[in-house]
């Protein structure tokens, strides 16, 4: 969870080593109206020799108003996303590997994470030593199928997301992603009316004392050399 003051990251002590204070950072995304930062934390692996993993954490600006009318502010994160990824790699290094995740709320064929966050729906770009830019292949392509998805408002979509850079796809710094272990996490208590089981507010109507939440969630795994 995060906000502007505090940040608490969950990880296994036993692999990687705790994550300093100048390993936690909150990226301001310049917006006229107030909006989340998103979140980088930097882990460090115990073992030898020692291996750089970054997690990225985003939640975007919604889409109140209307898709349209509030995209220029999703655009504008995805922007702040890729000029930080452009400096991770300058501090760390092109190899280190970088897992970007969160809210985006948009989907993955949406302008914000195809044109600006340049996420891509195949790996042969986001794999080739010749790009110069940070491109991202977004492993929830292959969920997208009808009556699948993390949100449900009219229909099922595909906001949340997990997106990864070259190094997790070649293994060139010690880390790699398990092949097809992206997942949206669907237990049966999450659900509820083939919805997600939100948990409201007590001041709200339908507050649901035994709710999660209004998204699903997203995991993958990563393997460690």
């Amino acid at each position: 969870a995060e906000d502007r003051n505090q940040v608490q990251v969950g990880f296994d002590k036993k692999v990687f080593k705790v994550p300093k204070k100048g390993d936690v950072f909150n990226h301001v995304v310049l917006k006229r109206n107030a909006t989340r930062d998103i979140v980088q934390v930097n882990f460090k692996t115990k073992s030898s020799p020692a291996a750089d993993l970054v997690l990225i954490g985003n939640h975007w600006p919604s889409r109140l108003g209307g898709e349209l009318a509030s995209e220029p502010y999703r655009i504008i994160a995805a922007e702040t996303l890729s000029y930080w990824l452009e400096r991770v790699s300058e501090k760390f290094g092109k190899e280190v590997s970088i897992l970007v995740m969160g809210d985006f709320n948009d989907e993955p064929y949406n302008r914000s994470m195809q044109e600006y966050a340049l996420s891509k729906k195949d790996s042969k770009r986001v794999k080739s030593k010749r790009s110069r830019k940070p491109y991202l292949l977004n492993l929830m392509w292959p969920l997208q199928t009808d009556g699948v998805g993390t949100h449900f408002y009219d229909a099922w979509g595909m906001l949340d997301q997990i997106l990864v850079n070259r190094s997790l796809l070649t293994n060139v710094d010690g880390f790699r992603l398990v092949g097809d272990s992206c997942e949206i996490i669907r237990l049966p208590e999450l659900i509820k009316s083939g919805k997600p089981r939100r948990f409201g507010r007590p001041s709200s109507k339908g507050f649901d004392r035994d709710g999660f939440s209004d998204h699903l969630p997203v995991g993958v795994r990563i393997h460690r050399n």
